[in-house]
């Protein structure tokens, strides 16, 4: 069976892939500075609100990743050749020293001063996972949905494309707060919104963690549980099997084959996930999520 969609027009997507140079170009002319994802996307002329996702499945990395590591590759040559923290700090688009040296710990494990001392012998080489075959063998359902009324919790964080910690505890948050209220969370429709696609920041992006109610009874007040509503509108649907920690491979799959071969256009909304089963019941082979895409 084939990973990608046979009628994917290769045109397009050699198209796509040319945009994503010229975006990761810009990155690396513009190391010193503070870019926002609509410098980059603008770079590449795409909407920022879906740039992330298509950058990360044509490149493995995320816009923060890339520039990370474009910032810590300059900041290599500029140690060897004996500029100063200061200085690099300066030219890799760190506000202060101290910045420079913790973004440098964090990738490299060391100080810059044990870096260059151990240059010789103790090279450090960036390592990737690459895109997974995917078994996607078919063109998403075409949904028009009507407005869709959640209750939801908020955590940040995405690490490597996924939000399992983030929906984790933002899950349990709203278990807890229904369970009081003695609400059967097993009748309820449970969502997941990714939102923030469009920051740079990992660390920084929102996962709300829902439960759709047509009508919030009189719960007990909550600081955390929040209420919104989902818009109305058309939706591309795409059907994942498998456990969570590899949802990442279906968004890049949609990103990288689908959506610059097919003739939708997407809005500027929020996608989420459905969640079809419970992890609690269903081993993480047979587990089903429903990705939602917005189009026009």
């Amino acid at each position: 069976m084939n990973d990608q969609p046979k009628e994917a027009n290769h045109n397009v997507i050699n198209d796509y892939r040319n945009r994503i140079n010229r975006a990761s170009v810009f990155i690396q002319h513009n190391i010193s500075r503070q870019l926002t994802i609509k410098e980059v996307a603008d770079a590449a002329n795409f909407s920022p609100f879906h740039f992330h996702r298509i950058f990360f499945a044509f490149t493995g990395e995320t816009i923060f990743e890339y520039q990370i590591r474009t910032r810590m590759k300059k900041a290599i040559e500029l140690l060897i050749a004996g500029s100063s923290s200061n200085q690099i700090a300066t030219e890799t688009g760190y506000q202060t020293t101290s910045a420079f040296t913790k973004a440098f710990k964090r990738t490299f494990g060391c100080s810059p001063t044990i870096y260059k001392r151990k240059f010789l012998t103790n090279k450090i080489a960036y390592a990737k996972e690459t895109l997974n075959h995917l078994a996607i063998h078919h063109q998403p359902v075409i949904k028009e949905l009507p407005a869709l009324p959640v209750l939801y919790v908020t955590r940040k964080g995405r690490v490597n494309e996924n939000y399992n910690k983030a929906a984790d505890e933002a899950f349990g948050v709203l278990y807890e707060y229904l369970n009081s209220n003695h609400v059967n969370t097993s009748t309820l429709l449970r969502l997941g919104i990714l939102g923030d696609i469009e920051r740079i920041d990992s660390e920084e992006c929102r996962y709300e963690a829902c439960f759709s109610l047509e009508k919030k009874p009189s719960f007990s007040d909550s600081k955390e549980v929040n209420e919104k509503t989902i818009a109305a509108g058309k939706w591309a649907v795409f059907r994942h099997h498998g456990a969570y920690n590899t949802l990442w491979q279906t968004w890049n799959w949609i990103y990288r084959y689908w959506y610059p071969s097919a003739n939708a256009k997407l809005r500027d909304a929020e996608p989420f996930e459905v969640f079809l089963n419970s992890p609690r019941q269903t081993n993480p082979a047979d587990l089903l999520t429903d990705i939602h895409i917005p189009i026009l």
